[in-house]
C-alpha cells in the first residue's frame, strides 16, 4: 500500500494515540491542552480506522479472487 511523503504509518498512528492516552491521564495537564490532545486522538482513531476498511476490503477482495482462482465459492 503506497502511502503519501509525511503520512503516518499505522503503527505510528497507534504510538501517538498512547501518547495522548497518557498525557490524558496526567492529571496536571491544562484543559486546553487536554482539549487539543483529545481532538487529535479522535483525528488519529478516524484515521487509522479508515486505513483498517481499506485494508479489510483489499483482503476480503484477494481472497474471493483467490476463491475464484483456485474454483472455490467463496462467500
Amino acid at each position: 500500500m503506497a502511502t503519501k511523503k509525511n503520512t503516518p504509518t499505522f503503527a505510528q498512528k497507534l504510538t501517538s494515540l498512547e501518547q495522548i492516552v497518557a498525557t490524558l491521564e496526567d492529571t496536571s495537564t491544562s484543559l486546553e491542552t487536554s482539549i487539543a490532545e483529545f481532538e487529535q486522538g479522535v483525528n488519529l482513531v478516524r484515521s487509522a480506522q479508515e486505513e483498517l476498511s481499506k485494508t479489510e476490503q483489499k483482503v476480503q477482495e484477494l481472497l474471493a479472487s483467490s476463491g475464484k482462482e483456485n474454483g472455490k465459492a467463496t462467500e
